[in-house]
C-alpha cells in the first residue's frame, strides 16, 4: 500500500518563541504629546460631534448649512442625519478643510419665513446632525446665506457639560406681522437622557409652548434628538435660561434676525454654541471688533448669586441670582461707553459673557450683528488651531480677522515667541507676529501681574493656521462680506474648572504573547471628589500600527472608568499601540505598546511524494527571520509528532539575527 503525502512545513510547525515587548526605535512617546496638546486635553478637537442648525430666514438666493472641517492627520469623517436617512463621508488632507454642505430641510428642525409665527417647543426625534470620525477633528457650523450667516465652534462629545445659561437675544419684531424669535437648539448624545429647561429672560419673556420666567419644563431625548425652544412675543428673549440634564448635552442658541442693539438696523442672523458651566471662568479679556466705532454689547451670566462683577478692577455690579432674570441674574450692556478698547471683566465666582457686534447704524460702518461666546482667561492656552469658515474657492467671507490676547511687557508688546503659522505645502510655516506690523492695544490693568495685549490681525484667506506663545493666548475669529458677519472663538479649552484634579488617568492590561491586550481598564485618579472623570480616550491611528483597539462606552464627565482591548491584526507583523486616556481636567496619559512578531518563514514547501509503509524520508528546509530585529526560538514543536514527522536537530534555545536563517532536518516515517 502507498501514501502520498504532500504536507507544508508552515502547518506542520508550532514554533515556540519567548514574548518580547521594546520600545520602537522610530517613536518618541514625548515628542508626540509635545506636538499635539490640543488633542491631548478637553477641547472643541474631538472625534464624536453632535449639532444642530437653528431655523434662519431663507432668501431667495438661498440657505446653505456649512460644516467645515479641518484635522492634522488624513482621517474618514461622516457626517448623517438619522431622521432623515443622510450619510455623507469624505476623507480630511491633513493640515485643509473640508466642506460638507446641508440643505435646511436635512440640518434644521423646520424651516420658516420672518411672516410665519415659530413652532412650539418640541423634541425633534433623531433629528441632530453627527459628525464623527477615526481621528480627532476641528468642526464649525455656518448657516451660510446672502444678508443673514453666523457660525460657531463645534464642541465634541468629549467636552459637552450637564448645566448651560443661555445667551440668546430678543424679538423685537411685532410678532403680528413679523416673527423674529430667539431659539436654543439641544441635541442629546445618548438615550433616556432627562433635560430640564427653567425659563429665564425677562419678566414678559415666554416661550411658543407658553413657558413663563422662573418656570421649569422636563424632557426626555434619547441619541440624536433636538429639543428645540423659541421665544414667543414682542421683546421676548431666552437669555438667562438654564438648561441641566441627566448626561451631557450639546447646546446651539440663536436668533432669526437680530437687531444690535435693540431697534438699531440692520439686523443679521446670530448664532452660537453655549459653553458648558464646569468651564466658566473668573476673568475675561474683552477685545473691540476691528474697523468698529464703538464698543460691542456684552451679556454677564452668573453661575451663582451674590456675584460681583469687575470692570477693569471697579465694581460693575451684585447680581442677586444665578442667571435667570435679566438685571437679576445677567446683564446687558455695552463694554464700554467710550472709545473701543480691551477691556478686563473679572468676578468673584464663574461668570459667562457673550458679545454681541451691532448693526451698521450704531455707527455707520458698513457690518451686522455675529454673537461671539468669549473663553476666560483662565482657559487660555499656549498653542491654538483653527481654520476659517470657507474653502479657497468656495462661498466664504470676505475679510477674515483675529483678535489675539497675549501678555508681553511694557516694552514689548510683541515677544519673539508669539508666532504665527499658515499652511505651505500641506505644512506649517511659522513667522514672528512681530514681523507683520499688526495694531496692538494694551489693556488698562494687568491681570494676574502681567500686563496683556490686544493684537487684531486680518488672515490672508481661508485656510488652516495656528497660533502659538510661551505664555497662554486667547484667540477669536471673526469675519465680514456685504452686509454679512460671523464671530466665535477660533478655539476653546474646556477644562473642568470645578474639580481641583492634577491627577492623570491610570490604564492598566494583561499582554499575551501574541500581542493581545486583555483587560483593559482606565480610570481617573485621584478616587475623590475632587477627580473630574474620563473625558475621551483616543486610539492614535497615525502613530499605531497592526493593532485594533477598542473601548467600552463612557459618559464624558460622568464615568470614572471604563474597559478597553486591543489586538494585533497579523500576528507575523510588528506592532504598535499608542493610545491617549485623558480627563475633564485637561491631564492625560499616553500609553505605547510594542509588540516584536517572533513570525518564522519556513521555506521551501515540503512535498514527501508517494511512499511504501515502513519508508523513511528526510527533508531539509530554512526558516528565515524577515523581522527588523532578532526573534528568540526556545524551542519547535510538531504539530503531527504522533503520524510519523520527526525534527532532527533541536539546537534550542537560540537567537536568530535580522536576515539569518537556520536549516531544518524534518524526517517522515510512513507508517500507514
Amino acid at each position: 500500500m502507498k501514501t502520498k503525502i504532500s504536507l507544508f512545513l508552515l502547518s506542520a510547525l508550532l514554533i515556540l518563541t519567548n514574548c518580547i515587548y521594546t520600545k520602537a526605535k522610530d517613536f518618541n512617546l514625548k515628542e508626540f504629546k509635545e506636538k499635539l496638546p490640543e488633542l491631548l486635553s478637553s477641547s472643541n478637537s474631538g472625534l464624536d460631534f453632535w449639532i444642530t442648525f437653528n431655523p434662519n430666514w431663507e432668501t431667495t438666493e438661498g440657505l446653505k448649512l456649512k460644516i467645515y472641517i479641518s484635522s492634522q492627520f488624513t482621517t474618514n469623517v461622516t457626517i448623517e442625519v438619522p431622521s432623515k436617512g443622510y450619510n455623507r463621508q469624505q476623507k480630511t488632507v491633513p493640515n485643509d478643510i473640508v466642506e460638507f454642505t446641508l440643505t435646511p430641510p436635512l440640518g434644521q428642525c423646520y424651516r420658516k419665513t420672518d411672516r410665519q409665527a415659530p413652532e412650539p417647543d418640541a423634541v425633534y426625534d433623531r433629528n441632530g446632525v453627527h459628525v464623527y470620525s477615526d481621528a480627532p477633528i476641528i468642526c464649525y457650523g455656518v448657516s451660510r446665506a446672502p444678508y443673514t450667516s453666523d457660525s460657531y465652534l463645534a464642541l465634541p462629545v468629549s467636552s459637552l457639560g450637564r448645566e448651560y445659561v443661555v445667551a440668546s437675544w430678543p424679538d423685537i419684531s411685532d410678532n403680528d406681522i413679523q416673527y423674529l424669535p430667539c431659539y436654543t437648539g439641544i441635541v442629546s448624545p445618548y438615550d433616556n437622557n432627562t433635560v430640564s429647561f427653567t425659563m429665564g429672560g425677562t419678566d414678559s419673556s415666554k416661550t411658543e409652548g407658553g413657558q413663563l420666567p422662573g418656570k421649569t419644563r422636563t424632557y426626555t431625548l434619547y441619541k440624536g434628538d433636538v429639543l428645540l425652544i423659541s421665544s414667543a412675543g414682542h421683546l421676548s428673549d431666552l437669555s438667562g435660561s438654564r438648561i441641566s440634564s441627566s448626561k451631557p448635552v450639546s447646546v446651539i442658541s440663536s436668533n432669526f434676525c437680530a437687531y444690535v442693539p435693540e431697534n438699531v438696523g440692520y439686523c443679521d442672523f446670530m448664532m452660537e454654541a453655549e459653553l458648558p458651566t464646569y468651564s466658566w471662568g473668573k476673568i475675561y479679556l474683552y477685545t473691540p471688533i476691528s474697523g468698529r466705532l464703538n464698543n460691542s454689547i456684552i451679556r454677564l451670566f452668573t453661575k451663582e448669586a451674590g456675584t460681583i462683577i469687575y470692570r477693569d478692577g471697579i465694581q460693575l455690579a451684585k447680581l442677586d441670582s444665578a442667571s435667570g432674570l435679566k438685571n437679576v441674574g445677567w446683564l446687558n450692556i455695552r463694554a464700554d461707553e467710550g472709545a473701543p478698547r480691551p477691556i478686563v471683566f473679572s468676578s468673584d465666582k464663574p461668570i459667562y459673557i457673550e458679545q454681541y457686534n451691532c448693526g451698521q447704524d450704531d455707527d455707520k460702518v458698513v457690518s451686522d450683528p455675529f454673537m461671539m461666546v468669549l473663553t476666560s482667561y483662565e482657559q487660555f492656552q499656549k498653542e491654538i488651531t483653527f481654520n476659517t469658515p470657507g474653502i479657497r474657492g468656495g462661498f466664504g467671507f470676505a475679510r477674515n480677522y483675529l483678535n489675539i490676547v497675549h501678555s508681553g511687557t511694557e516694552s514689548d508688546n510683541l515677544p519673539d515667541d508669539l508666532m504665527f503659522a499658515k499652511v505651505v505645502n500641506g505644512q506649517f510655516v511659522w513667522q514672528q507676529l512681530d514681523s507683520l506690523n499688526l495694531k496692538t492695544e494694551k489693556f488698562s490693568i494687568p491681570v494676574n501681574g502681567k500686563t496683556y495685549y490686544n493684537t487684531t490681525m486680518l488672515l490672508p484667506g481661508d485656510g488652516v493656521y495656528k497660533i502659538r506663545a510661551n505664555a497662554p493666548l486667547g484667540v477669536y475669529s471673526y469675519g465680514f462680506s456685504s452686509y454679512d458677519s460671523y464671530g466665535h472663538p477660533a478655539n476653546v479649552l474646556l477644562r473642568d474648572l470645578s474639580k481641583n484634579d492634577s491627577i492623570a488617568p491610570e490604564p492598566s492590561w494583561i499582554l499575551d504573547c501574541d500581542g493581545t491586550i486583555k483587560f483593559g481598564y482606565v480610570e481617573d485618579m485621584p478616587r475623590n471628589n475632587d477627580r473630574s472623570n474620563l473625558s475621551q480616550i483616543v486610539f492614535q491611528h497615525d502613530k499605531s500600527e497592526n493593532y485594533n483597539f477598542s473601548y467600552y462606552d463612557f459618559i464624558t464627565g460622568e464615568n470614572a472608568f471604563t474597559n478597553w482591548y486591543a489586538s494585533v491584526i497579523d500576528a507575523k507583523k510588528d506592532a504598535r499601540l499608542v493610545v491617549t486616556f485623558s480627563d475633564r481636567r485637561g491631564n492625560d496619559t499616553t500609553i505605547e505598546v510594542d509588540y516584536e512578531s517572533n513570525y518564522l518563514n519556513i521555506k521551501p514547501d515540503v512535498d514527501f511524494g508517494k511512499l511504501k509503509i515502513g519508508d523513511t524520508v528526510i527533508k531539509e528546509v530554512s526558516g528565515y527571520n524577515e523581522q527588523s530585529h532578532p526573534i528568540s526560538i526556545d524551542s519547535l514543536i510538531l504539530k503531527y509528532n504522533d503520524k510519523g514527522f520527526e525534527l532532527l536537530n533541536q539546537n534550542f534555545p537560540l537567537i536568530l539575527d535580522e536576515g539569518s536563517s537556520i536549516m531544518f532536518r524534518l524526517r517522515f516515517i510512513a507508517t500507514k
